[in-house]
Order: C-alpha cells, then structure tokens, then sequence
C-alpha cells in the first residue's frame, strides 16, 4: 500500500473518502476513519492495531483482524 496515496485522500468527518488520483469515492465509518487516519500519521499494522483497540476499548486480539482485513482492502484499491 503507498502511504503518499493515502496521503492524498481527501477525508470528511463524516466518512467521505475521495481519491483524486482515481476518482473513485467510498464511505467510511467511524473505526475506519480511525485506522485511516493512524495510517496516514504513519502508524504500521502493530501500532494501528494497539491504538484502535485503547481507543475503543477493546482488547488488541480482537482488534487484530479486523485491521489486517482493512489492510488487505485497502491494497485492492492502491496496489
């Protein structure tokens, strides 16, 4: 996944997600908004995983999949 191509994404509070370079558009909810934004500051998988789950209070195992599933999403759209 290229961080510059996240970088480049235009992010609304309200979960919408522009891609400039593509022209397509998503919507995000509130957790992935979250582990964008972890991701564009730079966070790696590890990190991203430890502080979505101390965000929402959630324990890091459970966290876990759900981020790697976003991760593998996220490589479809930038390769």
């Amino acid at each position: 996944m290229q961080r510059n191509r996240l970088a480049g994404l235009a992010v609304s509070e309200r979960g919408f997600v522009f891609d400039p370079q593509s022209g397509q558009s998503f919507s995000a909810n509130g957790v992935a908004l979250a582990l964008l934004a972890l991701l564009r500051a730079g966070a790696d998988e590890e990190a991203a995983t430890s502080r979505l789950a101390a965000q929402f209070d959630q324990r890091p195992a459970l966290v876990r999949p759900a981020v790697a599933a976003f991760l593998r999403q996220l490589t479809r759209y930038f390769p």
